[in-house]
């Protein structure tokens, strides 16, 4: 098989997963969502401490398989999204390897605090999801 007859068929077997999750949830009466994750060679301008990292994910299988297949099924209705502009703007070194993010001594993580919210959002879009009113507690 040449480069392209792999990539489609990668492609289709990664859908199949997707939508083999998508079914378990449903038999489940689950809520469901997939999200493709950033990787630090897609999407962000890199730092020259993130331009060391290995690349131990094919950032052109990303590109060729993976996001498709997410797009695709995205137009076909499923809750699927891409994760890999999340950190467009950012200018910071926001990865540690490949694919997690920084966390400080103290916890805190730029890179996960925008990831999360992203996620928050699309749920909320993707789900119907209405925010709460905070507690009277909350305002004390």
């Amino acid at each position: 098989w040449d480069k392209k007859k792999r990539d489609q068929w990668n492609r289709r077997k990664y859908a199949t997963y997707i939508k083999l999750q998508a079914a378990q949830a449903r038999a489940a009466d689950a809520l469901y969502a997939h999200f493709v994750q950033p990787i630090h060679e897609i999407g962000k301008p890199l730092t020259e401490d993130e331009k060391q990292l290995p690349s131990l994910i094919a950032a052109q299988d990303y590109r060729d398989v993976m996001m498709p297949a997410s797009e695709d099924l995205r137009g076909k209705g499923f809750p699927s999204f891409l994760l890999t502009d999340v950190f467009k703007d950012s200018k910071e070194s926001l990865y540690s390897d490949h694919i997690h993010c920084r966390v400080t001594p103290q916890g805190d993580s730029p890179g996960y605090e925008l990831i999360s919210k992203r996620i928050a959002r699309l749920l909320g879009e993707a789900w119907h999801l209405k925010k709460k009113r905070p507690s009277s507690a909350a305002l004390r």
